[in-house]
């Protein structure tokens, strides 16, 4: 996996073994399974490949993939170290302002 990372230019910023867990679910008649976390950098040709070689492996009995963040740079993130990903910015949760108090104002109408 590495060295398919490596050949498109890819940056790997972690590979942790979590170790053998119990599957969720019997997966092809097993129940236990060996976990990896993988964090690397990539273009969108390179997450193809990297899932199509997984695809290929028997012994791969699932994977997920998961886009972390588009403003991920290899000056952020250096190779064999924990990428310092800054948190998305969400609205609030909540009605906003203006919506409360145009409720507050209706509700006092009605009465």
């Amino acid at each position: 996996m590495r060295s398919t990372i490596a050949n498109w230019k890819g940056d790997v910023i972690k590979l942790e073994d979590w170790g053998p867990k119990k599957l969720g679910y019997v997966i092809r008649k097993n129940i236990e399974g060996r976990y990896f976390l993988l964090d690397y950098l990539a273009i969108a040709d390179l997450v193809r490949e990297i899932e199509r070689n997984l695809r290929l492996h028997d012994q791969i009995l699932k994977f997920q993939t998961v886009k972390v963040n588009d403003r991920v740079s290899s000056e952020t993130a250096p190779a064999g170290k924990t990428a310092k990903i800054s948190e998305p910015s969400f609205p609030p949760e909540g009605p906003r302002k203006e919506e409360q108090e145009k409720a507050q104002t209706e509700g006092a109408e009605g009465k």
